[in-house]
Protein backbone atom coordinates (compact mmCIF):
# COMPACT_ATOMS: atom_id res chain seq x y z
CA UNK A 1 0.00 0.00 0.00
CA UNK A 2 1.35 3.31 -1.03
CA UNK A 3 1.78 6.55 1.49
CA UNK A 4 -1.62 7.71 3.37
CA UNK A 5 -2.49 11.12 2.98
CA UNK A 6 -5.79 12.73 4.40
CA UNK A 7 -7.32 14.98 2.45
CA UNK A 8 -10.01 17.70 3.37
CA UNK A 9 -11.49 20.70 1.20
CA UNK A 10 -14.80 22.19 1.48
CA UNK A 11 -15.70 21.83 -2.47
CA UNK A 12 -16.96 17.98 -3.30
CA UNK A 13 -15.84 18.17 -6.66
CA UNK A 14 -12.33 19.28 -6.15
CA UNK A 15 -12.19 16.77 -2.84
CA UNK A 16 -12.90 13.90 -5.26
CA UNK A 17 -10.77 14.92 -8.27
CA UNK A 18 -7.74 15.46 -5.74
CA UNK A 19 -8.63 12.05 -4.25
CA UNK A 20 -9.03 10.00 -7.73
CA UNK A 21 -5.45 11.76 -8.81
CA UNK A 22 -3.42 11.17 -5.37
CA UNK A 23 -4.77 7.68 -5.52
CA UNK A 24 -3.63 7.18 -9.26
CA UNK A 25 -0.13 8.73 -7.92
CA UNK A 26 0.13 5.50 -5.84
CA UNK A 27 -0.93 7.32 -2.44
CA UNK A 28 -3.78 6.07 -0.16
CA UNK A 29 -5.84 9.03 0.19
CA UNK A 30 -8.59 9.17 2.49
CA UNK A 31 -10.66 12.26 2.15
CA UNK A 32 -12.86 13.34 4.57
CA UNK A 33 -16.22 15.39 4.18
CA UNK A 34 -16.05 16.42 7.62
CA UNK A 35 -12.75 18.18 8.76
CA UNK A 36 -14.07 17.69 12.29
CA UNK A 37 -12.64 14.21 11.47
CA UNK A 38 -9.03 15.62 10.84
CA UNK A 39 -8.15 14.47 14.58
CA UNK A 40 -9.12 11.18 14.85
CA UNK A 41 -8.13 10.28 11.49
CA UNK A 42 -4.61 11.60 12.07
CA UNK A 43 -4.08 9.45 15.35
CA UNK A 44 -5.71 6.31 13.96
CA UNK A 45 -4.24 6.00 10.71
CA UNK A 46 -0.76 8.41 11.02
CA UNK A 47 -0.41 9.84 7.61
CA UNK A 48 2.86 10.85 5.92
CA UNK A 49 1.25 13.98 5.00
CA UNK A 50 -2.70 16.53 5.93
CA UNK A 51 -3.73 18.01 3.04
CA UNK A 52 -6.23 20.67 4.35
CA UNK A 53 -7.84 23.65 2.90
CA UNK A 54 -6.82 26.91 4.44
CA UNK A 55 -3.74 29.35 4.32
CA UNK A 56 -1.55 28.54 7.50
CA UNK A 57 2.10 30.41 7.71
CA UNK A 58 4.70 27.92 6.41
CA UNK A 59 6.46 26.83 9.06
CA UNK A 60 4.17 27.53 11.88
CA UNK A 61 2.77 24.74 13.98
CA UNK A 62 -0.74 23.85 14.31
CA UNK A 63 -3.11 21.92 16.92
CA UNK A 64 -6.42 20.81 15.01
CA UNK A 65 -8.30 20.44 18.11
CA UNK A 66 -7.21 23.60 20.20
CA UNK A 67 -10.39 25.95 21.05
CA UNK A 68 -7.92 28.83 18.88
CA UNK A 69 -7.82 26.24 15.95
CA UNK A 70 -10.00 27.25 13.32
CA UNK A 71 -11.08 26.06 10.04
CA UNK A 72 -10.39 29.10 7.31
CA UNK A 73 -11.34 27.49 3.60
CA UNK A 74 -10.28 30.57 1.61
CA UNK A 75 -8.34 29.06 -1.76
CA UNK A 76 -5.33 27.86 -0.37
CA UNK A 77 -4.42 24.19 0.38
CA UNK A 78 -1.84 23.62 3.28
CA UNK A 79 0.39 20.45 3.28
CA UNK A 80 1.15 19.25 6.69
CA UNK A 81 3.45 17.18 8.28
CA UNK A 82 2.03 15.06 11.26
CA UNK A 83 3.07 16.05 14.67
CA UNK A 84 6.64 16.72 12.69
CA UNK A 85 9.31 17.93 15.04
CA UNK A 86 7.10 18.48 18.15
CA UNK A 87 6.76 15.93 21.29
CA UNK A 88 3.29 17.37 21.56
CA UNK A 89 0.79 14.93 23.53
CA UNK A 90 -1.64 13.17 21.34
CA UNK A 91 -4.19 15.24 22.92
CA UNK A 92 -2.79 17.82 21.07
CA UNK A 93 -2.62 16.33 17.49
CA UNK A 94 -1.60 18.79 14.72
CA UNK A 95 1.44 19.23 12.74
CA UNK A 96 3.46 21.72 10.74
CA UNK A 97 3.02 23.73 7.63
CA UNK A 98 5.49 22.91 4.81
CA UNK A 99 3.37 23.92 1.81
CA UNK A 100 0.77 25.69 0.17
CA UNK A 101 -1.14 25.69 -2.45
CA UNK A 102 -2.56 28.48 -4.31
CA UNK A 103 -5.77 27.37 -6.33
CA UNK A 104 -6.14 27.10 -9.29
CA UNK A 105 -3.57 24.98 -9.50
CA UNK A 106 -2.56 22.15 -11.62
CA UNK A 107 -1.35 18.72 -11.78
CA UNK A 108 2.69 19.50 -11.63
CA UNK A 109 2.16 22.01 -8.84
CA UNK A 110 0.24 19.50 -7.13
CA UNK A 111 2.93 17.06 -7.49
CA UNK A 112 5.82 18.99 -6.80
CA UNK A 113 4.52 20.56 -3.95
CA UNK A 114 3.59 16.76 -2.17
CA UNK A 115 7.43 15.84 -3.65
CA UNK A 116 8.60 19.10 -1.82
CA UNK A 117 6.90 17.50 1.39
CA UNK A 118 7.68 14.15 1.69
CA UNK A 119 11.29 14.92 0.98
CA UNK A 120 11.35 17.73 4.06
CA UNK A 121 9.83 14.42 6.05
CA UNK A 122 12.33 12.07 5.00
CA UNK A 123 15.22 15.07 5.99
CA UNK A 124 13.00 15.41 9.35
CA UNK A 125 13.02 11.84 10.09
CA UNK A 126 16.69 11.17 9.66
CA UNK A 127 18.71 10.03 12.31
CA UNK A 128 21.62 12.66 12.86
CA UNK A 129 25.40 11.86 11.65
CA UNK A 130 27.44 12.01 15.42
CA UNK A 131 29.07 15.16 14.36
CA UNK A 132 26.01 16.83 13.64
CA UNK A 133 25.07 16.86 17.44
CA UNK A 134 27.67 19.12 17.97
CA UNK A 135 26.48 21.70 15.39
CA UNK A 136 24.45 24.63 15.70
CA UNK A 137 23.75 26.59 12.99
CA UNK A 138 21.14 30.32 14.00
CA UNK A 139 21.27 33.60 13.42
CA UNK A 140 23.82 35.48 15.47
CA UNK A 141 21.55 37.69 17.64
CA UNK A 142 23.52 39.32 20.69
CA UNK A 143 26.63 41.91 20.26
CA UNK A 144 28.88 39.27 21.88
CA UNK A 145 28.32 36.87 18.88
CA UNK A 146 28.77 39.65 16.36
CA UNK A 147 32.01 40.51 17.80
CA UNK A 148 33.12 36.56 16.96
CA UNK A 149 32.26 36.64 13.64
CA UNK A 150 34.16 39.87 12.81
CA UNK A 151 36.74 38.26 14.76
CA UNK A 152 36.66 35.34 12.53
CA UNK A 153 36.67 37.34 9.24
CA UNK A 154 39.89 39.19 10.69
CA UNK A 155 41.77 35.63 11.38
CA UNK A 156 40.74 34.12 7.87
CA UNK A 157 41.32 37.42 5.51
CA UNK A 158 45.04 37.80 7.48
CA UNK A 159 45.40 34.90 6.84
CA UNK A 160 44.71 34.63 3.23
CA UNK A 161 46.81 38.17 2.79
CA UNK A 162 43.37 39.92 2.12
CA UNK A 163 43.82 42.34 4.92
CA UNK A 164 46.58 44.48 6.53
CA UNK A 165 47.17 43.44 10.34
CA UNK A 166 44.84 45.85 12.27
CA UNK A 167 45.13 46.24 16.70
CA UNK A 168 41.85 45.70 16.92
CA UNK A 169 42.18 42.22 15.05
CA UNK A 170 38.13 42.53 14.08
CA UNK A 171 37.16 43.19 10.45
CA UNK A 172 33.80 45.15 9.57
CA UNK A 173 33.02 47.40 6.68
CA UNK A 174 29.81 49.75 5.87
CA UNK A 175 27.49 47.44 4.89
CA UNK A 176 27.82 45.27 8.21
CA UNK A 177 25.37 47.81 10.16
CA UNK A 178 23.08 46.34 7.31
CA UNK A 179 23.10 42.84 7.72
CA UNK A 180 21.96 40.11 9.52
CA UNK A 181 24.32 37.46 10.38
CA UNK A 182 24.35 33.90 10.99
CA UNK A 183 26.52 31.58 12.49
CA UNK A 184 27.57 28.07 12.42
CA UNK A 185 29.04 26.56 16.62
CA UNK A 186 30.66 23.49 17.45
CA UNK A 187 29.12 22.56 21.19
CA UNK A 188 31.72 19.67 22.68
CA UNK A 189 32.79 19.38 26.36
CA UNK A 190 30.79 22.25 27.79
CA UNK A 191 32.57 24.36 25.30
CA UNK A 192 30.38 26.95 22.36
CA UNK A 193 33.00 27.57 19.40
CA UNK A 194 32.18 29.98 16.25
CA UNK A 195 33.49 28.60 13.04
CA UNK A 196 31.79 30.06 10.42
CA UNK A 197 29.94 32.69 9.39
CA UNK A 198 27.90 34.47 6.67
CA UNK A 199 25.80 38.09 6.30
CA UNK A 200 22.79 38.76 4.40
CA UNK A 201 23.25 42.65 3.55
CA UNK A 202 19.64 44.59 3.48
CA UNK A 203 19.57 46.93 0.34
CA UNK A 204 16.45 49.26 1.16
CA UNK A 205 16.60 48.60 5.59
CA UNK A 206 19.19 48.83 8.72
CA UNK A 207 20.08 45.60 10.22
CA UNK A 208 18.50 43.93 13.12
CA UNK A 209 21.36 44.76 15.56
CA UNK A 210 20.99 48.76 15.56
CA UNK A 211 22.09 48.88 19.74
CA UNK A 212 25.11 46.32 19.33
CA UNK A 213 26.38 48.26 16.58
CA UNK A 214 26.47 51.75 18.28
CA UNK A 215 28.37 50.00 21.18
CA UNK A 216 30.50 48.31 18.61
CA UNK A 217 31.98 51.59 16.15
CA UNK A 218 32.07 53.72 19.92
CA UNK A 219 34.82 51.13 20.26
CA UNK A 220 36.31 50.66 17.13
CA UNK A 221 35.76 53.45 15.04
CA UNK A 222 32.81 54.27 11.72
CA UNK A 223 33.21 53.31 8.68
CA UNK A 224 30.02 54.80 7.69
CA UNK A 225 26.68 53.03 6.91
CA UNK A 226 25.92 51.00 4.12
CA UNK A 227 24.82 54.03 1.75
CA UNK A 228 26.34 55.30 -1.70
CA UNK A 229 27.50 58.91 -1.43
CA UNK A 230 24.19 60.30 -2.54
CA UNK A 231 22.21 58.43 0.13
CA UNK A 232 20.70 56.12 -2.28
CA UNK A 233 20.30 51.92 -1.04
CA UNK A 234 23.33 50.32 -1.91
CA UNK A 235 25.18 46.62 -2.27
CA UNK A 236 28.79 45.87 -2.77
CA UNK A 237 27.66 44.20 -6.05
CA UNK A 238 26.23 47.02 -7.41
CA UNK A 239 29.47 49.29 -6.64
CA UNK A 240 31.71 46.69 -8.13
CA UNK A 241 30.07 46.74 -11.23
CA UNK A 242 28.89 50.10 -11.70
CA UNK A 243 25.25 49.61 -12.07
CA UNK A 244 22.21 51.12 -10.40
CA UNK A 245 19.77 49.58 -8.09
CA UNK A 246 17.03 49.66 -10.62
CA UNK A 247 19.14 48.09 -13.16
CA UNK A 248 18.82 44.94 -10.65
CA UNK A 249 15.97 44.45 -12.10
CA UNK A 250 15.84 44.03 -15.52
CA UNK A 251 18.50 40.94 -15.25
CA UNK A 252 16.06 38.76 -14.51
CA UNK A 253 11.86 39.17 -14.64
CA UNK A 254 10.58 38.62 -11.19
CA UNK A 255 14.64 40.31 -9.61
CA UNK A 256 13.80 43.42 -7.81
CA UNK A 257 10.08 43.48 -8.30
CA UNK A 258 7.03 43.41 -6.52
CA UNK A 259 5.97 40.12 -8.83
CA UNK A 260 8.01 37.16 -8.92
CA UNK A 261 8.67 35.54 -11.99
CA UNK A 262 5.90 33.06 -11.28
CA UNK A 263 3.53 35.70 -10.45
CA UNK A 264 4.05 35.30 -6.75
CA UNK A 265 3.67 38.92 -4.82
CA UNK A 266 7.33 39.09 -2.87
CA UNK A 267 9.34 42.23 -1.13
CA UNK A 268 11.08 44.48 -4.01
CA UNK A 269 13.70 44.86 -1.37
CA UNK A 270 17.34 42.85 -2.78
CA UNK A 271 19.41 41.31 -0.56
CA UNK A 272 23.74 40.16 -1.17
CA UNK A 273 25.44 37.30 0.44
CA UNK A 274 28.71 37.84 1.18
CA UNK A 275 31.77 37.56 3.82
CA UNK A 276 31.61 33.50 4.27
CA UNK A 277 34.42 32.61 5.97
CA UNK A 278 35.34 29.29 8.14
CA UNK A 279 38.03 28.20 10.24
CA UNK A 280 40.35 25.77 8.75
CA UNK A 281 39.80 22.61 10.11
CA UNK A 282 35.88 23.06 8.94
CA UNK A 283 36.48 23.83 5.31
CA UNK A 284 35.64 21.51 2.94
CA UNK A 285 34.96 18.57 5.50
CA UNK A 286 32.68 16.24 6.39
CA UNK A 287 30.74 18.95 8.17
CA UNK A 288 29.75 20.74 5.05
CA UNK A 289 28.73 23.85 6.94
CA UNK A 290 29.45 26.19 3.93
CA UNK A 291 26.03 24.19 2.72
CA UNK A 292 24.47 24.44 6.05
CA UNK A 293 24.92 28.14 6.20
CA UNK A 294 23.09 28.93 2.35
CA UNK A 295 20.05 26.29 4.11
CA UNK A 296 20.05 28.09 7.13
CA UNK A 297 19.43 31.41 5.23
CA UNK A 298 16.45 29.94 2.94
CA UNK A 299 14.66 28.52 6.39
CA UNK A 300 15.50 31.87 8.15
CA UNK A 301 14.16 34.03 5.52
CA UNK A 302 10.96 31.74 4.87
CA UNK A 303 10.33 31.48 8.09
CA UNK A 304 10.56 35.48 8.82
CA UNK A 305 8.95 36.59 5.75
CA UNK A 306 7.43 33.79 3.35
CA UNK A 307 8.09 34.02 -0.64
CA UNK A 308 10.34 36.94 0.52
Amino acid sequence: MGKSIILWDSDPGLRNALSSLLQAKGFNTISLANPAKVTKATELLEPELIMLEGSWKSGSRIAFNRESFSWNPDGELSVILPSAGTDSPREETGGIVVENLRKPFGTKELSACIQSALEVKEHLEQAPLPWEKWLELKRLESEEEILSALKLRYEVYREIGYIDPAPEQIEFDKYDDKSIFFGAFICQNGTRELVGSLRLIRSRTNGNYPAAWMNILRRYGDNGPGRSPNGTPSLPAVESFSVSMEDLSLFYPGFGSSLSASGQNVSEEIFELSRLVLKPDYRKSRFGIERKLYELIVVDSNAEQPKR
